[in-house]
């Protein structure tokens, strides 16, 4: 049952490739009935409430459901935006116009140390920005 679910949420991730799934010349199927097994011959089973495991499932749907995990390098473009992580695309084109505008290195030719900071921040902004709009296309 464990391994079942496990491969039924990498199928559902990945598609039919893990059809042909082996591992040491088994099938996940045989696996999962020799688990089945053990746990039997231990006086126990995955389909219990009490299984020692139970929490195995929630703690995978919590850490390792890919609708509510954050990509760190996605984060990292939010942050750089000022934004907090999920804005919507309008937001991100509206944080990028203000800031751009904002640090738009001409504004500092006067003192070449703040320039040099400028230019570096507008390039980290439009590769924020470059990210999202083409995330954005990809819809």
């Amino acid at each position: 049952m464990v391994f079942s679910r496990l491969i039924d949420i990498l199928k559902a991730e990945i598609g039919s490739k893990l059809d042909d799934f082996e591992a040491d010349g088994k099938s996940y199927d045989q696996i999962d009935r020799e688990w089945e097994e053990y746990l039997k011959s231990k006086g126990t089973s995955s389909t219990q409430d009490n299984f020692e495991y139970s929490n195995f499932e929630y703690d995978f749907n919590t850490n390792f459901n890919t609708q509510n995990t954050q990509d760190p390098i996605e984060k990292e473009y939010y942050q750089a935006l000022d934004l907090p992580y999920g804005a919507s695309f309008e937001e991100v084109k509206a944080a990028y116009k203000r800031l751009i505008k904002q640090y738009h290195p001409d504004k500092f030719q006067s003192d070449p140390q703040k320039q040099k900071n400028a230019i570096e921040l507008t390039q980290k902004l439009n590769i924020a920005y470059g990210y999202f709009k083409q995330k954005q296309r990809k819809r």
